[in-house]
């Protein structure tokens, strides 16, 4: 029993010791004066446990009371490496969660590559530290055509490549980072003009050089801007928006990187400062919603309508949709200004029925609000919501979207389609595949563009045109509008060709909505007002 006694308090002394590594790097990690204490306390119980462990050793005798103790000592041993060892591997475990959830925040998850949030820390610290440095924004020139073409698998191997590839070329102490979509920042801190020219000569030489994608081989190419601190910017945002500026004036003049200069930024200061308002008039109800009538050919009633947007701003000023739905578009926010403008037609669709009018409201669609799901899960809230939605609602989508920015049109349309809207094609014969989109697109009307009703009277060409059009159109079973009419002469040439529905200045600019109201019932006899509707 004596023998057991002392090995159980040798044991216990040892555990006590190794319980106590743990909690003094417990206490390191965290600075807790509870671990501070903790530590000491196990120190002290060491203390105690040799002072037993001495007085049994000289006495050389041993009891039932003395052999309890050596048990209860043994057990806190126990208890105290137990305690520290665990908490020493969960505060481990959380250090870890919380080191990878810094990275996660502050890295692209597709190419491992600091995100914009580290790009705007990385700056903002090169700016506080009065570092000089050059900053790049990179566009990648086809990868959309890559990402259509290929699928959104190539798409992102091709990002992940382009990124390796750049990183391997840069100087120790430079930083890259993916800020979105194709764009990356390049910066080089204390880099001279000529130091950074040649990093982007660089750069565009080494992605010419073939990429190996899913067994394919392709090339691609940049466009580059570059500003440098502290002469164009003094804030992260100040840098990045004048490299975009460089990069948009190298792009216009088929250059692979331009130089940030304060004469370019005349038209861009305007852009940006219109890009930034767009937020600001969604959020302070800025926008409005201006209805065009459109008039049925032979019966000359109002039998749809096209809403359009107008900016009318606090001050009463206005901003025409000529300047702000390109730059909406640029910016990524036309697809806030479309939930808007659909979610707006739904509540306008009641003042409508109120007033006993029952007719088509046409929208336009952007090409990027049929990029994602956002726009056909908007659309399928608001049938469910109110089957009028769906039934009073005709999508617009322009020639130049279904040619140029989709990949393929149709099954998007198909499920848009399938929803139960009604699609009709815009600016009709101003692309290259009109023939082909009407064979191939699940449309069920065009609009003939208006420049094609340009000397309609006199222009030979033009009314051939515009006569075989209707003539197709109809032939699949399609329903035309002609928008942009404004003369009776040209009027009494599309009546002529049998075109089904009018849109112009001849009868009406677009007007607000009670205006649009009143204009249709007094232009509408009453007794037909109910039989406005038309099928598209």
């Amino acid at each position: 029993m004596f023998t057991l006694a002392i090995i159980l308090i040798l044991a216990g002394i040892l555990l006590l010791i190794l319980g106590l590594y743990p909690a003094r790097k417990i206490c390191a990690k965290t600075k807790h004066n509870g671990w501070r204490m903790l530590s000491i306390l196990i120190s002290s119980f060491i203390i105690g446990y040799a002072g037993v462990f001495v007085s049994l050793i000289l006495s050389q005798t041993i009891n039932p009371i003395l052999f309890g103790l050596s048990v209860i000592l043994f057990s806190g041993g126990i208890f105290v490496y137990m305690v520290t060892s665990f908490s020493l591997n969960t505060i481990e475990k959380l250090h870890t969660l919380a080191e990878e959830e810094k990275y996660n925040a502050l890295h692209d998850p597709l190419t491992s590559l600091p995100n914009r949030k580290h790009c705007i820390e990385t700056i903002n610290l090169l700016i506080e530290m009065e570092t000089p440095f050059q900053l790049m924004l990179m566009d990648v020139v086809n990868f959309k055509q890559v990402n259509d073409g290929m699928g959104h698998f190539c798409g992102d191997q091709l990002l992940i490549q382009i990124g390796q590839r750049i990183a391997s070329h840069l100087d120790k102490g430079d930083f890259i980072a993916r800020i979105g979509g194709d764009e990356f920042v390049i910066i080089c801190p204390n880099k001279t003009d000529i130091g950074t020219q040649a990093i982007a000569n660089v750069i565009n030489f080494e992605l010419k050089k073939p990429f190996s994608i899913d067994g394919f081989e392709l090339t691609s190419s940049s466009i580059i801007g570059i500003s440098t601190f502290p002469d164009n910017g003094s804030d992260a945002e100040q840098m990045i928006n004048s490299a975009d500026v460089a990069m948009y004036w190298a792009k216009k003049s088929g250059r692979e990187h331009a130089r940030f200069r304060s004469s370019m930024s005349q038209g861009a200061r305007k852009k940006l400062q219109i890009s930034r308002q767009i937020d600001q008039a969604l959020e302070n109800e800025q926008f409005r919603i201006f209805y065009q009538p459109i008039i049925c050919s032979k019966l000359d009633i109002v039998c749809g309508y096209e809403a359009l947007m107008r900016w009318v701003k606090e001050d009463g000023t206005t901003i025409s949709p000529i300047d702000f739905i390109p730059i909406a578009e640029q910016s990524n926010k036309i697809n806030s200004i479309t939930e808007w403008l659909l979610d707006k037609v739904a509540i306008d669709i009641d003042a409508f029925d109120d007033a006993g009018i029952h007719c088509p409201i046409h929208v336009n669609l952007s090409a990027k609000d049929l990029m994602g799901r956002n726009l056909e899960n908007q659309l399928t809230r608001l049938a469910n919501s109110d089957p009028r939605f769906v039934a009073t609602v005709v999508l617009e989508i322009t020639e130049s979207t279904a040619i140029n920015r989709l990949r393929s049109p149709e099954k998007l349309l198909e499920k848009l389609k399938a929803i139960g809207f009604k699609i009709s094609l815009d600016d009709f014969g101003t692309g290259y595949s009109s023939l082909s989109l009407l064979r191939d697109l699940p449309v069920d009307q065009i609009k003939i563009d208006r420049s094609f009703l340009y000397q309609l009277e006199d222009n030979d060409r033009n009314r051939s045109i515009v006569s075989n059009a209707i003539s197709l159109a109809h032939g699949l079973g399609y329903t035309v509008v002609a928008e942009g009419v404004e003369q009776l002469e040209i009027l009494k040439i599309l009546r002529m060709y049998g075109c089904d529905y009018i849109q112009g200045f001849y009868y009406s600019p677009a007007i607000p909505l009670q205006e649009a109201i009143s204009w249709t019932l007094r232009h509408n006899p009453p007794q037909i007002n109910e039989l406005a509707h038309y099928t598209t």
